[in-house]
């Protein structure tokens, strides 16, 4: 045989080498998988540790609550002392002017003050874990008792607030009916909400709940309205308000330049005195400017904050839907 032939039919060094191969279970869809995978971000772990299927659903709980607390429970809880506030000015309140309610012989005045700004930063910071579905998967009998305990909250503390609502910002048609109204926004949906899951339905249950928690944080839109309406108001307007001097006495807290510009006040405390709602001239004036576009905007920004909610609302028992539909598609 010639050498050539030997050559061509013997094996080669490198043909008899033999691959070594790792075991794995792994098949090779599956591994280029755990690949391909992205990895999470810290916002989208925190959103799969809750339970939270949706980043719609997660980012309005978020976006609701962090507001809510700050604005209600910690800047809130500044206002709880209205006798250490009311002994310093008005500004400190938080609502520039209203401080005269809470003087110390409006003793009722003052507790139901304390009671409504309480009761509402526990109620909106225990109604944010009713909307968790971590804790739902926990314990449904937690989730009741929490519901029971925001309804009951909700009625307390909107009964306090109508309390001292009628002499609140003037005591104007407009502020009593707008706060009035606001109440009950958010009262019949919670009230229809546990009727709702009561009757065992409960998709309705949950729309029902986010009407009303939704339209609670109407309060949070208020205060942002209040504060554009009164800018407004105060720089480009050229309204007058009307103040008793006790009020206005209790807002300004320099008798000396109120008895100045309003001499009427000097032997009558319960007479009623015209205040222009300007910027002013001086720190005492602008204050007097500041308060007075505060009572008038007050009843405009909380109409405006019940329906820009309510619309809030509608958007989100929408989504609620449709995540529900797709979901039993998949299914």
């Amino acid at each position: 045989m010639a050498p050539s032939a030997l050559l061509s039919t013997s094996p080669t060094r490198a043909s008899s080498r033999k691959t070594i191969t790792k075991p794995t279970n792994e098949t090779p869809t599956e591994k280029t998988a755990l690949l391909s995978k992205p990895k999470l971000s810290a916002a989208q772990r925190f959103q799969k540790y809750l339970g939270f299927k949706t980043r719609s659903a997660y980012w309005a709980t978020l976006g609701l609550s962090i507001p809510w607390l700050f604005l209600m429970c910690i800047n809130g809880s500044f206002d709880l002392d209205i006798e250490g506030v009311a002994k310093k000015n008005g500004q400190d309140l938080g609502i520039l002017g209203e401080v005269w309610l809470f003087r110390p012989e409006e003793y009722l005045m003052r507790k139901a003050f304390q009671i409504h700004v309480g009761l509402f930063c526990l109620v909106g910071a225990m109604a944010i874990f009713q909307f968790i579905p971590a804790i739902r998967q926990y314990s449904l009998k937690l989730h009741r008792y929490i519901g029971y305990f925001v309804l009951i909250g909700a009625v307390v503390g909107t009964g306090t607030g109508w309390f001292f609502t009628p002499p609140s910002f003037g005591g104007s048609w407009d502020e009593n009916v707008s706060l009035y109204a606001f109440g009950l926004m958010f009262l019949i949906p919670s009230f229809i909400s546990w009727r709702r899951i009561r009757q065992g339905k409960i998709q309705e249950h949950k729309e029902w709940a986010i009407r009303g928690m939704v339209t609670m944080g109407g309060a949070l839109t208020m205060r942002v309205m209040m504060l554009l309406t009164s800018f407004v108001i105060v720089y480009f307007g050229r309204w007058d308000g009307i103040w008793t001097c006790n009020q206005f006495l209790a807002a300004i807290e320099d008798d000396a330049w109120v008895f100045g510009n309003y001499p009427v006040c000097r032997t009558d405390v319960l007479a009623r005195i015209v205040v222009p709602a300007t910027a002013g001239s001086d720190v005492n004036s602008a204050k007097a400017g500041r308060a007075t576009a505060y009572r008038f905007g007050f009843g405009t920004a909380m109409w405006i904050g019940m329906v820009a909610n309510s619309y809030l609302a509608e958007y989100l028992v929408h989504r609620s839907r449709k995540n529900l539909q797709e979901r039993s598609v998949k299914l």
